[in-house]
């Protein structure tokens, strides 16, 4: 009885703590968050980069007149021209109960949520579409993504027994790693890495003897089926990669047990794709229906040089910022420095961690050599011609291994174990000292020396880019300006970082455990900073004033949708000014061109040569003039209405249209066809009230029946292809999977101990 009361009294005591370390972890998230997004939280500003519009091309000045041309970051021009304009789409979409599965705004008709970086399906959005205003929804599906982020990082080093203090810190140094910040304007990324530090403590418990392996692989098929919710193809990818680095980390001379957890990894990964399987199926057939071709487009030299500016994450201003030029563009990746940045002290702590194997406890070893791995397949990836399928948007997987060796390197140096090292410790402190004095000589003395002619280099480069427009050279010239501002002492960023890096090492050298870990978890916090500041810098956020003008339209658009307002017209705009790749679905206009990882093989991107009839294309084909004016040319004899067409004369007319839905009326008769000049693609097919039967199928863009007449009334219906067999496979995963989450472990112990019998 004492004894069950002493247990009784242990775990209430547990319970307690838990409740402590995650109120305090919450209410720095608060602080936190508050810091770095600001008023953005209640809906006062917007997290996009709307002043790119005003500043780099001319046809949007009126949603800031007073724009002096120099964005508050350029790097994230995608959100504004992409993920902006179709989250718009996706957002009525789902607010009138309609999946938004085709875009009829771009490329002349495509997949929507199969597109690579649309991020549509994810929980996290969909939720936040779902309860909130437009506004406040944009913004809270990205702070929630980050907060997921931090919770999965702070339960991880919870779980590996870490103290609190590491475990909040290290945790903010993930949610706002550069591997984030950097791709802040693709949200898959987050998206689908958020959930990883959840995958890796199920696994981890799947894995243990004695454990319930089967419901804690349930649990990890449940994350999993999450993480490809909220990613693509490509991201998909790196979910393999993390399964492989967490056997490596686990590998054992026990065949059976190595088996057996490459089984637990495998199950759950085929689990969570056949939760999936409705977003998986739609995602492969676009891919395999895209005209996207991965091809290398590096010099074999530039692969190790990657590797080398990713190293440079140890203190990344001194290879430029996105305030100013950035090396990285030398291996065509702006900010490849950057993306293993979390904090300067956080990777030296990486690199203690790194060589304190031996000194750490067996308990961690698994964990120790999990994060070598991931950090490993990163540089074999960014190294090699492997870039061109994976990116460098996997360095999520080499941060999540330096987070965790970081909380590792901190653990130790701040332990009583830690040997004091003096010597060491001076030498550290004057090489920090040293290179800082040599970034501020060379970036306010030297420096500008060459400005003028890297000036004249910038520009020639943007002469050959579709880019960004003439108009960009206030950019440039700032750019190339800014540079001694960015890299020395002049950027708080910086200032930290020494400071910091001053700080652990006067740790290093501390005989005394309690001085040393001051200095050390002082170290860390002055480091964070820095990583909070930059965070602030490159997330764009704007009053949504901004929002509303760029919603309301300027003149230029005004007159562009005027063309073609109440008849469905198509636009092809080949120098992209007014309606910028995919900025037309955000007046919901109808275009030929458009943005995206995955092209159509659409009506417009025939091969040379290849003869078109004149009603499969644009209606109109539009020039800016000026910066307010259009250059309109019939692209077609035809009317608009003629985007559906018969051969017999019959007058065709969309009566109403949603994105998946195309209803249709006609006078003077019945069509014996209907020519559509949309892009084709498998999945459309015909509906109506009344019963005949019709079949669409493929004759360049044609629709015709094959047989019967149509009727009076008929509906064009985009459903993807394989949705009905992907559905019934995720409904019988969700079967298993929740079966296998609630199955009695004696059950399972029984059973599998009878297999084993047999064996």
């Amino acid at each position: 009885m004492a004894s069950l009361r002493a247990k009784f009294s242990r775990c209430r005591q547990d319970v307690k703590n838990a409740f402590r370390d995650w109120g305090i972890f919450a209410l720095v998230q608060v602080l936190v968050c508050l810091a770095v997004y600001g008023s953005a939280l209640w809906g006062a500003r917007f997290l996009a980069p709307l002043d790119i519009a005003p500043a780099i091309f001319p046809a949007y000045k009126f949603v800031d007149p007073t724009s002096n041309g120099i964005p508050d970051n350029h790097y994230i021009i995608d959100q504004l021209t992409y993920d902006l304009p179709l989250q718009t789409v996706i957002y009525d979409a789902y607010r009138r109960g309609e999946i938004p599965w085709w875009d009829p705004y771009t490329y002349g008709g495509r997949p929507l949520l199969a597109d690579a970086h649309i991020n549509g399906t994810d929980p996290i959005r969909v939720l936040c579409y779902l309860t909130l205003p437009f506004e406040l929804a944009y913004n809270w599906n990205l702070v929630l993504h980050s907060l997921v982020a931090a919770a999965g990082m702070f339960a991880l080093l919870s779980f590996w027994r870490f103290g609190l203090f590491t475990c909040t810190t290290m945790a903010i140094a993930w949610q706002f790693s550069g591997a984030f910040i950097m791709h802040f304007g693709h949200p898959w990324i987050v998206g689908t890495f958020a959930w990883f530090p959840f995958i890796w403590i199920c696994w981890q418990q799947a894995v243990a003897p004695g454990s319930p392996s089967v419901r804690n692989t349930a649990f990890a098929a449940l994350l999993c089926g999450a993480s490809f919710y909220s990613g693509n193809l490509q991201s998909h990818l790196y979910l393999p990669v993390f399964a492989l680095a967490f056997l490596i980390g686990h590998w054992s001379t026990n065949l059976r047990a190595t088996a057996r957890i490459a089984g637990i990894l495998a199950a759950s990964g085929i689990l969570g794709a056949a939760l999936a399987a409705p977003v998986l199926a739609n995602q492969i057939e676009f891919f395999l229906l895209s005209t996207r071709e991965v091809a290398t487009t590096l010099e074999w030299w530039q692969h190790p040089f990657k590797v080398l500016l990713s190293l440079g994450g140890v203190f990344p201003w001194v290879t430029g910022t996105f305030r100013t030029l950035d090396i990285g563009k030398v291996v065509r990746s702006s900010g490849t420095a950057w993306l293993l940045f979390c904090g300067s002290v956080t990777f030296v702590l990486a690199v203690f961690g790194l060589f304190s194997l031996r000194a750490i406890a067996k308990s961690l070893r698994p964990l120790w050599r999990t994060s070598v791995g991931l950090i490993v397949a990163y540089l074999i990836i960014a190294g090699t011609p492997l870039t061109d399928v994976f990116y460098l948007r996997v360095a999520p997987l080499a941060v999540l291994g330096i987070v965790a060796l970081g909380a590792i390197g901190l653990d130790r140096l701040s332990s009583v174990v830690w040997t004091p090292r003096p010597k060491f410790a001076l030498m550290a402190g004057v090489c920090v000292l040293l290179i800082t004095a040599a970034i501020n000589a060379g970036a306010l003395l030297l420096y500008p020396a060459v400005k003028n002619e890297l000036t004249q280099a910038a520009l020639s480069a943007d002469s050959s880019s579709r880019v960004f427009p003439p108009g960009a050279s206030a950019l440039r010239n700032f750019q190339v300006e800014n540079f001694p501002a960015e890299v020395s002492l002049l950027n708080p960023e910086t200032v930290s970082s020494f400071v910091a890096l001053l700080m652990l090492s006067a740790a290093l050298g501390s005989r005394s455990q309690i001085l040393r870990r001051r200095f050390s978890y002082t170290a860390v916090a002055v480091s964070l900073c820095s990583l909070l500041i930059f965070a602030g810098r490159f997330i764009p956020n704007h009053p949504v004033e901004m929002l509303d003008r760029l919603r309301a339209g300027g003149p230029a658009q005004k007159e562009a949708i005027d063309l073609v307002i109440g008849s469905n017209g198509r636009i092809l705009e080949r120098d992209m000014q007014v309606f910028p790749y995919a900025m037309a679905a955000l007046y919901r206009v109808h275009t030929v061109h458009g943005y995206s990882a995955l092209q159509p093989p659409g009506i417009f991107r025939r091969p040379e040569g290849d003869a078109l009839p004149e009603e499969f294309g644009a209606d109109f084909d539009i020039q800016l003039s000026g910066s307010t004016g259009l250059i309109v040319q019939r692209a077609s004899e035809k009317p608009p209405e003629a985007r559906f067409s018969t051969p017999n004369g019959v007058s065709v007319e969309i009566a109403n249209q949603t994105l998946n839905q195309i209803s249709l009326t006609y006078s003077d008769g019945l069509p014996s066809a209907i020519f559509r000049s949309d892009t084709y693609y498998p999945g459309w097919r015909f509906a109506s009230d009344e019963e005949f039967s019709a079949t669409p199928y493929k004759l360049g863009s044609m629709i015709k029946p094959i047989r019967g007449v149509f009727p009076k009334n008929l509906q064009i219906l985009y459903r993807p292809s394989l949705l009905l067999p992907a559905s019934f496979l995720a409904a019988l995963a969700s079967i298993i999977v929740a079966a296998m989450a609630t199955t009695p472990q004696k059950l399972i112990a029984l059973h599998l101990g009878a297999v084993d019998r047999r064996w």
